[in-house]
């Protein structure tokens, strides 16, 4: 059996807290300078089985990282002991659990500043749902009022028409009694 490095110890410790694994006392002792036991735990879970370690990474649940995981990660990433390039050094597949644990910490920080942004969306989704649902209202009544309008509008219209036949009969009947007027005047002198 090869003996881990120091830095490979340090990663495998990083893949156990990541994935919330903690080790027991049956891990503790099983592998030189491994003093707490992460690698004899991450060998005996996480790397079992490569291509279901790697699945878990892919489908790592990266919106729901928690506080504590982030801490334990952040000391590790933030030791001034651990760099990437030794990682790199140690073994190129470390590197890259090495980087995607960098990014969920780089997703972590994000999310800090776009879920309040989220969350802001979504209660201003609601109140435009909301707005919406009044505009809607106020465009039904609006609608009603305008056909209200057209109905009283043609109603004007229709007795402006009638208005105006019947002052043109007013009119002719004024003629016609004004020359009958006449008529009688001019028939007065004869008997």
């Amino acid at each position: 059996m090869r003996v881990p490095t120091a830095t490979v110890i340090v990663v495998m410790e990083l893949s156990c807290h990541m994935f919330s694994l903690k080790p027991e006392k049956k891990n503790l002792g099983k592998a030189p300078g491994d003093t707490n036991g992460f690698f004899d735990l991450a060998k005996t879970t996480l790397l079992k089985d490569p291509s279901a370690f790697l699945k878990n990474m892919m489908t790592y649940e990266k919106e729901n990282i928690s506080d504590k995981v982030v801490k334990a990660v952040r000391n590790i990433l933030d030791n001034p002991s651990f760099s990437l390039d030794d990682v790199r050094k140690a073994n190129s597949a470390m590197e890259g659990i090495c980087k995607w644990a960098m990014a969920m910490m780089k997703y972590y920080d994000l999310l800090k500043i776009v879920n309040p942004m989220r969350e802001r969306v979504s209660e201003m989704n609601e109140k435009l749902k909301i707005v919406r649902a009044d505009l809607a209202i106020k465009k039904a009544k609006l609608k009603a009022v305008e056909e209200k309008m057209a109905i009283l509008e043609a109603t004007y219209q229709e007795k402006l028409d009638i208005e105006a036949k019947l002052q043109q009969k007013i009119d002719d009947c004024s003629k016609k009694l004004e020359r009958a007027g006449k008529i009688i005047s001019g028939l007065e002198g004869e008997k």
